[in-house]
């Protein structure tokens, strides 16, 4: 099956979504999105993006392209890398200190962290 209709049924599935939501959601065709579904056509680029926006994921990714995770990121092997304690220590400081901050600022670093994950 192609890896668009798997990565579509997965996404239906996590969220627990119907097709029919998806289609008033999108403005999809239903018989387009059934055809996704089955495997039997892969989502143009414009169909892609429209989907992507309802599950916040990548439109690459819902077209069925190898090598990139759902949020546009390569994926290699090769460039994980382990984490030490005071990584680990120092993450956990700056959520303590983002979790005190008032909501609207809090909102502010959510968007910035947001517009860099695309830009890597």
């Amino acid at each position: 099956m192609e890896n668009s209709a798997i990565r579509l049924k997965m996404l239906l599935d996590e969220t627990g979504m119907k097709q029919q939501e998806l289609v008033e959601k999108t403005g999809i065709d239903k018989s387009k999105i059934s055809k996704y579904l089955k495997g039997e056509y892969c989502p143009k680029a414009d169909a892609a993006y429209k989907i992507a926006l309802v599950f916040h994921v990548s439109p690459v990714w819902i077209m069925g392209v190898e090598g990139i995770d759902r949020y546009d990121n390569p994926i290699n092997q090769q460039n994980t890398k382990d984490y030490s304690q005071s990584d680990i220590e120092r993450a956990l400081q700056f959520i303590d200190k983002y979790d005190k901050l008032v909501p609207q600022v809090q909102e502010a670093v959510r968007s910035l962290l947001e517009s860099g994950q695309s830009n890597p």
